[in-house]
């Protein structure tokens, strides 16, 4: 139900020194005050603006119970305000604020304070600092808060400032300029306790990898090496309790061979993502394929890539929940070793997508619709239907319903303007 806005809200954003920050990218928000914690499980936010050049906001409202908030972008330098809450009330054309205490208040304000936690480390190799990487550090708030970046240094160091309070630490280096076969993520992330006016150390020790997964990528028609396309091969472990978990990928050379630098040890699975040319010409990506690196390193590993032929495809219709067909549906098809292929349905609802033999395709749809208003509608298949093409060469007749979520997500309202 919409409501006339009767009421005006403005403020102020001020800094450290007590007078307004200034071209501060900071957005206040405003949402409707409940008592009831459970109804705040999703928030009914009325009003979202951006700060002015000078540290003022203001956006109309109806006279109630709300919350005001401030968003910070990262690396604003400031600690995040708390929320405060506001009485807005309305006579005779004049807006009256009043705080949780009941006391006047001459307008919205937000006092803010500069981050004063530095968390800073290094990376080390071999008990050595790491000298030469290029990449960044990433400070993620366990609140949610907000997050910080910091680049590594070319003596393998980092610094940052942050706000007191507890973060989760990430890093991804991009590349070694010694050329180490460094993992470009960490195995796990790492919690870290931003302390006041104080300095945390956090170092990060690293590893190589030691050990190789290499072979080629060939058609599955001729034997030959992929050669005109340049493909993405992977290698993933997963972590248990006496091994880390592993991830890392290469593009293949101008021979379609690869070698994937990996953490020694465990079972591996490799895959390849096929370029843009190659689904463009109706291939399918390689079966993901199990390794064994407890013992040895693995090679001549071949991937092959197949293009079915006109024989092999999975056809069908699209409709809706009343029988209509569906014209611009994204239908998609995988199977247990990992492929996948998509398609859209035509102005009839009719699909057709080309497909392998000798495996049973999972097979489902997806789209959205617009209002009038703009809003936007997602549609999908509750069910998936399995098109089992282990004896068959084909399946046809296909019918995909697609229909709108059992829920419904909660309505919100947002009042966007440039309050200069």
């Amino acid at each position: 139900t919409a409501k006339e806005a009767g009421a005006q809200v403005s403020g102020t954003v001020y800094g450290p020194n007590g007078g307004p920050v200034s071209d501060l990218n900071g957005w206040v928000y405003a949402r409707e005050y409940s008592s009831s914690a459970d109804e705040d499980e999703f928030y009914d936010f009325v009003a979202e603006v951006p700060l002015s050049s000078m540290g003022t906001f203001s956006f109309p409202g109806v006279a109630g119970e709300y919350i005001v908030g401030l968003w910070l972008p990262p690396g604003s330098g400031y600690v995040n305000p708390e929320e405060k809450y506001y009485n807005i009330a309305v006579a005779n054309g004049v807006t009256t604020l009043t705080d949780y205490n009941q006391t006047a208040q001459n307008e919205a304000s937000f006092s803010l304070t500069a981050n004063d936690a530095t968390v800073s480390g290094s990376f080390t190799l071999n008990a050595n600092t790491a000298t030469g990487l290029t990449g960044e550090v990433y400070a993620i708030s366990t609140d949610g808060e907000g997050w910080q970046s910091a680049p590594i240094e070319d003596n393998g160091t980092y610094s940052m400032l942050l706000s007191p309070g507890s973060w989760t630490f990430d890093y991804y280096i991009e590349s070694d300029s010694q050329s180490r076969n460094i993992p470009r993520y960490p195995a796990e992330t790492y919690i870290v306790t931003a302390v006041k006016s104080s300095t945390v150390t956090q170092n990060f020790v690293l590893t190589t990898a030691t050990a190789s997964i290499s072979g080629s990528v060939k058609y599955d028609a001729n034997d030959t090496a992929v050669t005109d396309s340049t493909l993405y091969v992977w290698a993933s472990r997963e972590g248990t309790e006496s091994i880390d978990e592993h991830w890392n990928e290469v593009e293949t050379d101008a021979n379609g061979s690869f070698v994937i630098p990996v953490l020694p040890g465990g079972t591996y699975e490799v895959g390849a993502i096929l370029s843009k040319e190659l689904r463009d010409q109706g291939y399918l990506d390689s079966l993901i394929v199990e390794v064994d690196l407890s013992i040895s390193n693995v090679s001549d590993l071949n991937l092959t890539i197949l293009k079915p032929s006109d024989t092999n495809f999975i056809s069908g219709t699209v409709t809706d929940a009343n029988g209509s067909a569906v014209e611009g549906a994204d239908v998609y098809a995988w199977d247990d070793d990992g492929r996948e292929v998509s398609g859209t349905s035509l102005s009839d609802g009719t699909f057709s997508l080309p497909v392998s033999p000798d495996t049973v395709w999972h097979v489902g749809a997806e789209y959205s619709l617009f209002d009038d208003n703009g809003t936007e509608t997602f549609f999908f298949t509750k069910v998936e239907v399995d098109a089992d093409l282990n004896s068959d060469a084909s399946k046809s007749d296909l019918s995909l319903v697609v229909e709108a979520p059992d829920f419904e997500l909660p309505e919100g309202s947002s009042i966007t303007f440039d309050p200069t």
